[in-house]
């Protein structure tokens, strides 16, 4: 049985801290340094504050910049975090990720949340041992790809607490044609970084004739999303074409479910 099986809060009381890195655009690293940005982070802030901004306890910020290897970790991270019951990290330095759990853990935090946009944000092996420290302190962990790939999982209550009180995670769609007009699309889980939003408002009174697929992916794309266009050697697909694909299977299935 799960750690937090019997884990059963209100969702309009979870709390939800994000950490990420400071910086959107890279600038010139030092050598033996790597940079990573922030593009997905403010997304994701965005939607979360316009949708249950008096959940997010904290946003922390680490350095866009850093040395391939870090003497010390807790130089680049509060000694303290605020009481909170998920946290999010996405695409920071993963020596900072390492040193995590347990500073989440002291501040009350249930599940942890690793969305991997790029398959090069997080390796393996850094997931294998982040899985560990969790499993041994009695805590969720997801390393969803894309985040929009997120889903409920007997193995993680937490989170899926986490995807009822923020709507966001797979999206989950109600959609209505009538003849060739789209009278209803409904959002009612967004994909993190509010593409699914972006789609719906485009395509509510649209004629899309036959070509449904088309429309969908046209707004989808012009959002745009920013998963990783590189092949992932994981799925041997790109991060956004997987996350293109999720989107208008939910369409179809609202459909089908009519």
């Amino acid at each position: 049985m799960p750690a937090n099986a019997n884990y059963r809060p209100h969702t309009s009381t979870m709390k939800v801290s994000i950490i990420h890195t400071d910086s959107e655009t890279s600038k010139e690293s030092a050598p033996f340094s790597t940079f990573r940005d922030n593009r997905y982070a403010i997304r994701f802030v965005k939607v979360l504050r316009a949708n249950s901004g008096k959940n997010i306890a904290q946003v922390i910020k680490t350095p866009a910049s850093l040395p391939y290897f870090i003497d010390d970790p807790a130089d680049h991270l509060p000694h303290v975090f605020k009481a909170h019951d998920v946290l999010v990290c996405i695409n920071i330095h993963e020596e900072l990720l390492l040193h995590i759990p347990l500073l989440a853990k002291e501040a009350g935090c249930r599940a942890i949340l690793v969305p991997r946009e790029d398959h090069e944000w997080v390796t393996p092996w850094t997931m294998e041992s982040i899985s560990q420290q969790c499993t041994d302190l009695g805590m969720d962990i997801a390393f969803p790809k894309p985040f929009c790939a997120l889903e409920k999982d007997d193995l993680h209550p937490v989170i899926n607490v986490f995807i009822d009180a923020f709507k966001i995670g797979r999206p989950k769609v109600n959609v209505e044609i009538a003849g060739t007009v789209v009278k209803r699309f409904d959002v009612e889980v967004s994909a993190p970084c509010g593409d699914t939003y972006y789609v719906a408002r485009n395509m509510k009174d649209r004629d899309v004739g036959d070509k449904l697929d088309w429309w969908t992916a046209k707004f989808w794309g012009s959002y745009p999303c920013i998963g990783s266009m590189k092949i992932d050697p994981e799925t041997n697909d790109s991060v956004q074409h997987l996350a293109g694909h999720i989107l208008i299977e939910e369409v179809y299935k609202s459909l089908e479910n009519k």
